[in-house]
Protein backbone atom coordinates (compact mmCIF):
# COMPACT_ATOMS: atom_id res chain seq x y z
CA UNK A 1 0.00 0.00 0.00
CA UNK A 2 1.12 3.32 -0.58
CA UNK A 3 -0.25 6.72 0.39
CA UNK A 4 1.04 10.33 -0.86
CA UNK A 5 -0.76 13.67 0.48
CA UNK A 6 -0.51 17.17 -1.35
CA UNK A 7 -2.44 20.01 -2.15
CA UNK A 8 -3.39 19.38 -5.66
CA UNK A 9 -2.87 16.92 -8.83
CA UNK A 10 0.10 17.24 -10.76
CA UNK A 11 0.48 15.16 -14.33
CA UNK A 12 3.21 13.02 -12.56
CA UNK A 13 0.71 11.94 -10.35
CA UNK A 14 -0.22 9.93 -12.77
CA UNK A 15 3.01 7.63 -12.85
CA UNK A 16 2.11 7.14 -8.89
CA UNK A 17 -1.11 6.16 -10.28
CA UNK A 18 0.31 3.37 -12.87
CA UNK A 19 2.17 1.38 -10.63
CA UNK A 20 -1.17 0.55 -8.20
CA UNK A 21 -4.04 -1.52 -9.42
CA UNK A 22 -6.45 0.07 -7.11
CA UNK A 23 -5.80 3.92 -6.15
CA UNK A 24 -8.46 5.86 -3.91
CA UNK A 25 -8.13 9.69 -3.70
CA UNK A 26 -9.44 10.50 -0.23
CA UNK A 27 -10.68 14.54 0.41
CA UNK A 28 -12.95 15.89 2.90
CA UNK A 29 -16.27 16.71 1.22
CA UNK A 30 -18.75 19.54 1.63
CA UNK A 31 -21.82 17.79 0.01
CA UNK A 32 -22.83 14.52 0.65
CA UNK A 33 -23.75 12.15 2.75
CA UNK A 34 -22.37 11.61 6.14
CA UNK A 35 -20.21 9.93 7.78
CA UNK A 36 -18.18 9.63 4.25
CA UNK A 37 -19.29 7.75 0.81
CA UNK A 38 -17.28 6.10 -1.79
CA UNK A 39 -17.92 6.42 -5.68
CA UNK A 40 -16.15 4.83 -8.66
CA UNK A 41 -14.15 6.61 -11.08
CA UNK A 42 -13.83 6.70 -14.22
CA UNK A 43 -10.95 7.55 -16.35
CA UNK A 44 -11.42 10.59 -18.36
CA UNK A 45 -9.38 13.31 -20.49
CA UNK A 46 -8.15 16.86 -20.45
CA UNK A 47 -9.68 18.93 -22.60
CA UNK A 48 -8.62 22.14 -20.86
CA UNK A 49 -6.10 24.24 -21.46
CA UNK A 50 -4.33 24.16 -18.40
CA UNK A 51 -2.92 21.31 -16.00
CA UNK A 52 -3.56 23.52 -12.84
CA UNK A 53 -7.19 21.50 -12.18
CA UNK A 54 -6.73 18.40 -12.54
CA UNK A 55 -9.37 16.01 -11.31
CA UNK A 56 -9.02 12.36 -10.02
CA UNK A 57 -10.46 11.14 -13.15
CA UNK A 58 -7.94 13.31 -15.34
CA UNK A 59 -4.96 11.69 -13.38
CA UNK A 60 -6.44 8.50 -13.77
CA UNK A 61 -6.76 9.29 -17.63
CA UNK A 62 -3.15 10.03 -17.75
CA UNK A 63 -2.55 7.02 -16.28
CA UNK A 64 -4.30 5.20 -18.94
CA UNK A 65 -3.05 6.94 -21.90
CA UNK A 66 0.76 7.42 -20.66
CA UNK A 67 1.05 4.33 -19.10
CA UNK A 68 -1.63 1.82 -20.00
CA UNK A 69 -3.29 1.82 -16.60
CA UNK A 70 -5.89 -0.47 -16.24
CA UNK A 71 -6.76 -0.27 -12.68
CA UNK A 72 -10.14 0.81 -10.56
CA UNK A 73 -10.47 4.14 -9.12
CA UNK A 74 -12.25 5.76 -6.26
CA UNK A 75 -12.94 8.61 -4.42
CA UNK A 76 -13.52 8.70 -0.80
CA UNK A 77 -15.11 12.15 0.22
CA UNK A 78 -15.40 12.56 4.19
CA UNK A 79 -17.94 14.84 4.93
CA UNK A 80 -16.49 18.15 6.47
CA UNK A 81 -18.73 20.10 9.11
CA UNK A 82 -17.24 23.52 9.22
CA UNK A 83 -14.96 24.91 6.44
CA UNK A 84 -13.95 28.05 8.40
CA UNK A 85 -10.86 29.59 6.48
CA UNK A 86 -8.46 30.41 9.59
CA UNK A 87 -9.55 27.22 11.43
CA UNK A 88 -7.15 24.11 11.79
CA UNK A 89 -9.21 21.37 13.16
CA UNK A 90 -11.63 18.89 13.00
CA UNK A 91 -15.11 19.92 14.89
CA UNK A 92 -16.11 16.79 16.97
CA UNK A 93 -18.14 15.54 14.16
CA UNK A 94 -15.79 15.68 11.53
CA UNK A 95 -13.26 13.35 13.73
CA UNK A 96 -16.59 10.90 13.94
CA UNK A 97 -16.85 10.94 10.48
CA UNK A 98 -13.47 10.13 9.74
CA UNK A 99 -12.63 8.02 11.91
CA UNK A 100 -15.89 6.06 10.48
CA UNK A 101 -14.11 6.62 7.10
CA UNK A 102 -10.90 5.00 8.27
CA UNK A 103 -12.40 1.67 9.14
CA UNK A 104 -13.99 1.25 6.27
CA UNK A 105 -11.08 1.75 4.20
CA UNK A 106 -9.38 -0.16 6.87
CA UNK A 107 -11.71 -3.48 6.45
CA UNK A 108 -12.35 -2.97 2.93
CA UNK A 109 -8.55 -3.31 1.83
CA UNK A 110 -7.53 -5.37 4.15
CA UNK A 111 -10.13 -8.29 2.54
CA UNK A 112 -9.54 -6.71 -0.67
CA UNK A 113 -13.01 -5.89 -1.72
CA UNK A 114 -13.63 -2.03 -2.00
CA UNK A 115 -17.47 -1.50 -3.39
CA UNK A 116 -19.89 1.54 -1.91
CA UNK A 117 -21.56 0.67 1.47
CA UNK A 118 -25.25 0.73 1.94
CA UNK A 119 -26.60 3.98 2.47
CA UNK A 120 -27.17 4.37 6.43
CA UNK A 121 -30.60 4.43 7.82
CA UNK A 122 -31.72 7.93 8.12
Amino acid sequence: MFVQAGYQFDPEDAFLVAQNPVVVFVDAAAEGPAPFFLRRLEPARNTGFSTHALTPEIVLGLARDCFGWQGEGWVLGIRGCSFEPFVERLTPEAEAHLEAARAFLEAALREGVLTAPSPLPE
